[in-house]
Protein backbone atom coordinates (compact mmCIF):
# COMPACT_ATOMS: atom_id res chain seq x y z
CA UNK A 1 0.00 0.00 0.00
CA UNK A 2 2.64 2.49 1.23
CA UNK A 3 4.91 1.44 -2.07
CA UNK A 4 1.99 1.73 -4.26
CA UNK A 5 1.14 5.55 -3.02
CA UNK A 6 4.57 6.68 -3.04
CA UNK A 7 4.86 5.76 -6.52
CA UNK A 8 1.19 7.24 -7.47
CA UNK A 9 2.32 10.28 -5.77
CA UNK A 10 6.03 11.09 -7.00
CA UNK A 11 5.18 9.47 -10.40
CA UNK A 12 7.91 9.18 -12.71
CA UNK A 13 9.97 11.95 -10.95
CA UNK A 14 11.20 8.87 -8.63
CA UNK A 15 12.17 5.44 -8.61
CA UNK A 16 10.78 3.77 -5.69
CA UNK A 17 12.13 0.54 -4.15
CA UNK A 18 11.39 -1.41 -0.99
CA UNK A 19 14.80 -0.96 1.11
CA UNK A 20 14.22 -2.97 4.05
CA UNK A 21 10.82 -4.44 6.33
CA UNK A 22 9.05 -0.81 6.80
CA UNK A 23 11.78 0.63 4.49
CA UNK A 24 11.43 2.51 0.86
CA UNK A 25 14.01 4.28 -1.08
CA UNK A 26 12.66 6.78 -3.54
CA UNK A 27 15.22 7.87 -5.74
CA UNK A 28 14.93 11.10 -7.19
CA UNK A 29 17.57 11.91 -10.26
CA UNK A 30 19.17 15.38 -11.26
CA UNK A 31 16.69 16.98 -8.03
CA UNK A 32 18.16 19.16 -5.97
CA UNK A 33 17.08 18.15 -2.20
CA UNK A 34 14.49 20.87 -1.22
CA UNK A 35 12.29 19.46 -4.90
CA UNK A 36 12.56 15.88 -3.51
CA UNK A 37 11.64 17.47 0.55
CA UNK A 38 8.49 18.93 -1.23
CA UNK A 39 7.61 16.28 -3.13
CA UNK A 40 7.53 14.16 -0.11
CA UNK A 41 6.21 16.06 2.15
CA UNK A 42 2.87 16.45 -0.67
CA UNK A 43 2.76 12.45 -0.83
CA UNK A 44 3.17 12.26 3.37
CA UNK A 45 0.14 14.61 3.72
CA UNK A 46 -1.84 12.83 1.04
CA UNK A 47 -1.26 9.81 2.83
CA UNK A 48 -2.01 11.30 5.93
CA UNK A 49 -5.53 12.58 4.72
CA UNK A 50 -6.27 9.10 3.94
CA UNK A 51 -8.11 6.97 6.35
CA UNK A 52 -8.19 3.38 6.79
CA UNK A 53 -11.52 0.84 6.10
CA UNK A 54 -11.79 -2.27 7.27
CA UNK A 55 -13.00 -4.25 4.20
CA UNK A 56 -15.07 -6.28 6.29
CA UNK A 57 -17.12 -3.68 8.61
CA UNK A 58 -16.62 -0.28 6.30
CA UNK A 59 -15.35 1.33 9.63
CA UNK A 60 -12.76 3.60 9.54
CA UNK A 61 -9.61 2.07 11.48
CA UNK A 62 -7.41 5.07 11.43
CA UNK A 63 -4.20 6.74 9.33
CA UNK A 64 -0.93 5.68 8.10
CA UNK A 65 1.87 8.37 8.07
CA UNK A 66 5.80 8.35 6.92
CA UNK A 67 8.93 9.80 8.27
CA UNK A 68 11.76 10.08 5.43
CA UNK A 69 15.19 11.16 5.79
CA UNK A 70 16.65 12.93 2.42
CA UNK A 71 20.27 13.02 1.64
CA UNK A 72 21.84 14.13 -1.63
CA UNK A 73 24.14 11.60 -3.86
CA UNK A 74 27.09 12.60 -5.21
CA UNK A 75 28.95 9.55 -5.85
CA UNK A 76 29.18 7.26 -2.84
CA UNK A 77 25.35 5.04 -2.45
CA UNK A 78 26.38 3.73 0.91
CA UNK A 79 27.19 7.54 1.98
CA UNK A 80 24.49 8.65 1.04
CA UNK A 81 22.00 5.59 2.25
CA UNK A 82 23.90 6.20 5.53
CA UNK A 83 22.91 9.79 5.79
CA UNK A 84 19.65 9.83 4.66
CA UNK A 85 18.76 6.95 7.29
CA UNK A 86 20.28 9.13 9.89
CA UNK A 87 17.71 11.56 9.34
CA UNK A 88 14.95 9.23 9.23
CA UNK A 89 15.99 8.43 12.65
CA UNK A 90 16.09 11.80 13.66
CA UNK A 91 12.08 12.68 12.32
CA UNK A 92 11.37 9.86 13.58
CA UNK A 93 12.52 10.96 17.11
CA UNK A 94 11.34 14.40 16.63
CA UNK A 95 7.63 13.12 16.68
CA UNK A 96 7.51 11.02 13.20
CA UNK A 97 5.17 11.87 10.14
CA UNK A 98 7.97 14.15 8.80
CA UNK A 99 10.65 15.00 5.99
CA UNK A 100 14.28 16.32 7.01
CA UNK A 101 17.23 16.30 5.20
CA UNK A 102 20.52 14.80 6.39
CA UNK A 103 23.19 18.37 7.01
CA UNK A 104 26.89 17.40 6.02
CA UNK A 105 28.42 16.62 9.46
CA UNK A 106 25.71 17.10 11.39
CA UNK A 107 25.77 13.76 13.11
CA UNK A 108 23.00 14.32 16.11
CA UNK A 109 23.39 13.49 19.37
CA UNK A 110 19.71 13.01 19.23
CA UNK A 111 20.33 9.70 17.42
CA UNK A 112 22.53 8.47 19.44
CA UNK A 113 19.85 8.18 22.69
Amino acid sequence: MIGKHLCRELGVAAFVARHGGEEFACLFEDMDPADAIDRLDIAREALAARTLVNQTTGEGIGQLTFSAGVAAFYGNPASAMRTADEALYLAKRRGKNRVLQSQPGNRSDELDG
